[in-house]
């Protein structure tokens, strides 16, 4: 019998191609943090010329009367952070999204307001109703915001944990906000205290075995 001949494959079906819709996307990575962070340095700095300089305009007058009724001390911290933040997304466009970095620097504010109206109305807090403590003084410590917080967060947790749940809340809004670890940024301070020790200790050995020699001459 004659062999049958061998049957060829027929070659598999090549795999269509998918093409990317080139539709339009919405602002995100790289070009989204960079335009938080320029949103940002322009916000910190309007709020800090309205600071210092005095009320300019309509739109920095209100932003100034408002933010040191509100934050009270915070109205002078929080801008720095804000500048902070914008400069980081700028050098480190990678890491978190820019809503969650702003989540995060919100969180810092606040636990940064209602730690300072803590700090200004000490054991106050305690024994007062809710009108009475917002309307008893002016809140330089945390302004009308911090009053309002600290007051519920006395109620709900103490003094002590107040303290403790806003120092809880600002290292994990600082840490989210500059998109860095907490260990990192530890390190790096650690290593930065110990250079600048390390630099004044050689200066005043320096200097003191000049003076050592310079009287035995």
């Amino acid at each position: 019998m004659a062999a049958e001949p061998k049957r060829r494959k027929s070659p598999a079906p090549s795999r269509a191609r998918k093409r990317t819709p080139q539709g339009k996307q919405a602002i995100g990575g790289e070009l989204g943090a960079e335009i938080g962070g320029i949103s940002l340095i322009a916000l910190a700095g309007v709020c800090t010329v309205s600071l210092v300089r005095g009320p300019e305009g309509y739109i920095g007058g209100a932003l100034a009367r408002a933010s040191v009724a509100g934050l009270g001390w915070g109205a002078h911290v929080i801008p720095a952070l804000c500048a902070l933040t914008g400069l980081l997304m700028l050098w480190r466009r990678t890491g978190y999204m820019v809503t969650i970095r702003l989540l995060g620097l919100g969180a810092l504010a606040i636990a940064l307001v209602i730690g300072f109206e803590l700090g200004w109305s000490g054991e106050s807090i305690k024994n007062a109703g809710f009108s009475e403590f917002v309307q008893s003084f002016p809140h330089d410590g945390g302004g009308w915001f911090g009053a309002v917080g600290s007051w519920a967060l006395v109620r709900l947790f103490g003094c002590t944990g107040s303290v403790m749940v806003m120092a809880a809340m600002g290292a994990a809004g600082l840490s989210v906000a500059t998109n860095v670890p907490l260990a990192v940024a530890a390190r790096w301070l650690g290593r930065s205290v110990w250079q600048i020790s390390a630099l004044l200790f050689h200066a005043v050995r320096t200097g003191y075995d000049a003076m050592v020699l310079h009287l035995f001459e």
